[in-house]
């Protein structure tokens, strides 16, 4: 089973690092980059987006990071 980024649960529910994508805003929050964080206890509404409190934030833009380079990389083969 698997969890969309739109957070429509299949199986595993968020907050799941590896399905979680963010980039940084301050040094305890990121903006969060799913597309309906809604059922996410980390999701923060702010404004028309959402801000991720999850403690683990780094570890998301980590993986945010990745894999918007190997999107890149898809791209120019």
């Amino acid at each position: 089973m698997e969890t969309r980024k739109t957070n429509v649960r299949t199986g595993r529910g968020l907050p799941d690092v590896q399905v979680c994508r963010a980039v940084p805003l301050t040094e305890r929050f990121a903006e969060c980059l799913v597309a309906k964080p809604v059922d996410c206890p980390y999701a923060i509404p702010f404004g028309f987006s959402f801000m991720c409190g999850n403690p683990d934030h780094e570890a998301i833009i980590a993986n945010t990071k990745r894999a918007v380079a190997a999107q890149r990389e898809r791209r120019q083969v």
